[in-house]
C-alpha cells in the first residue's frame, strides 16, 4: 500500500503531465487556428494562388505556394511575401510551386551555368541578353526581373510555366531566413 508522501508525489507528477499536455495542445491549436489557417485564407484570396501548405519545423515556417500563370512573378512574389511577413512573426521560407513541363525543366537546367555566371558577376544585362537569345531560339517566352534582393525568372511554354526566384547580394543586404525560394 502507498504511503501518503508517495500519493502526493504521484498526484504532482500527474498534474504536471496534464498541465504540459494542455499547454502543448493549446499552443498547437493557436498555431493552427490563429496563424496557419488565417495565412492560408489570405494567400488563397490572391487570384494567382492555387494552393498553400504551411509547416513549422524548428522555429522556421516553410510555406509552399502553388501559383497559376502570372503576368509578373516579381509582383506576385512581393505580394505573397508581404502577406506572410504581416502574418508570421519569425523566420520563414517561401517555396514557389509552378506548372513546369519537361521542356521548361530542361531549358532551365541548360540555362543555369549562364544564370549563375551572371549572378556571380552581377551582369544582369548580359544575363537578360543570354536568356532572350536562348528562349527565342526555342520558342519559349521569358522574363527576367531583378531587384536589390532577388532575380525573378519566368518562363512559359504553351500552358506550362516555370518560376524561379533566386537570392543575390547586389545592393542592400538581405535578411537571413526571410522569404526565400528553393
Amino acid at each position: 500500500m502507498m504511503k501518503n508522501n508517495e500519493i502526493k508525489i504521484l498526484r504532482l507528477i500527474i498534474t504536471i503531465i496534464v498541465a504540459l499536455g494542455i499547454l502543448l495542445g493549446g499552443y498547437n491549436l493557436y498555431q493552427k487556428y490563429m496563424v496557419e489557417k488565417p495565412l492560408n485564407e489570405k494567400l488563397l484570396h490572391m487570384e494567382e494562388v492555387n494552393k498553400v501548405d504551411v509547416n513549422k519545423v524548428n522555429k522556421l515556417y516553410s510555406i509552399q505556394v502553388r501559383l497559376g500563370k502570372v503576368e509578373n512573378i516579381q509582383k506576385s512574389y512581393a505580394d505573397i511575401d508581404s502577406i506572410i511577413d504581416s502574418s508570421i512573426k519569425g523566420n520563414y521560407a517561401i517555396e514557389i510551386k509552378d506548372g513546369r513541363n519537361q521542356r521548361l525543366g530542361k531549358f532551365f537546367d541548360d540555362l543555369q551555368p549562364a544564370l549563375y555566371q551572371g549572378l556571380a558577376q552581377k551582369e544582369f544585362l548580359w544575363l537578360a541578353e543570354q536568356l532572350e537569345q536562348r528562349s527565342q531560339s526555342q520558342n519559349i517566352k521569358s522574363q527576367l526581373r531583378v531587384d536589390n534582393k532577388r532575380v525573378y525568372l519566368q518562363l512559359e511554354d504553351g500552358d506550362s510555366y516555370l518560376y524561379s526566384i533566386i537570392e543575390h547580394t547586389a545592393g542592400a543586404e538581405q535578411e537571413p531566413g526571410r522569404g526565400r525560394d528553393n
